[in-house]
């Protein structure tokens, strides 16, 4: 019995390693998927006219826009494996990252008083500061006014601080997931290259919360 159950395990090991393989995306259906945005992007750059423009420098301006479309068209076909490696392994793994990446956010503000809540104050304190200096006493909305832009002076200012906060938070614990991370890269096999990846998608949690906010003030 022991004989039958050393023979069939790697079959069972087989037919499991056939499925993963499966369910893989094929390379014809990305490498079509990828050629057909290319298409439609070429083909929304010369449709595009701009009848203020200089009729010469627009024509010259589509020519670098198609060549450029055509060269990355071109280097994604040729490196068409090396590009899809971290992709592959990215997806491979999301259920963990989604793991880790909620850890890290709850991690994070563990020891804070206020808890999970501290990382949506401290971006709106940082906020409603540059509004008071820049509104209030510098009197920016006059300026804006006086160049044609009426939208109120607090989402002109959200909408630039908002997304630098995000770069600022993802690119700084970004660079140092994996000193955070060390007891997982050096004692587990582990694939490193997640590390960034979660602490990307722990920044995107809070920065969600203000996008919304932020079109919701848009729309009222």
């Amino acid at each position: 019995m022991k004989i039958r159950k050393r023979e069939i395990e790697p079959e069972g090991n087989g037919i499991k390693e056939r499925k993963r393989r499966n369910r893989n995306v094929p390379k014809r259906m990305v490498m079509t998927a990828f050629y057909g945005m290319a298409a439609i992007l070429a083909a929304v750059v010369l449709l595009h006219h701009n009848p203020l423009a200089d009729q010469v420098t627009e024509v010259m301006k589509k020519v670098m826009a198609c060549l450029l479309i055509a060269f990355t068209s071109v280097i994604f076909g040729i490196f068409y494996d090396r590009l899809m490696i971290l992709p592959k392994e990215l997806y491979q793994s999301r259920r963990l990252i989604w793991k880790l990446a909620k850890n890290d956010f709850k991690k994070r503000y563990a020891g804070s008083y206020l808890g999970m809540v501290w990382a949506f104050v401290q971006p709106v304190v940082t906020v409603v500061m540059y509004w008071i200096v820049f509104d209030r006493v510098f009197d920016t909305r006059s300026q804006l006014v006086a160049g044609g832009i009426e939208v109120p002076y607090v989402l002109y200012l959200t909408a630039g601080l908002v997304p630098w906060f995000y770069f600022t938070e993802a690119l700084t614990n970004g660079t140092t997931a994996l000193l955070e991370y060390n007891y997982l890269v050096k004692k587990v096999v582990f694939k490193i290259s997640i590390l960034p990846i979660i602490k990307v998608i722990a920044a995107t949690f809070i920065h969600i919360f203000f996008v919304c906010v932020l079109f919701a003030i848009a729309i009222a």
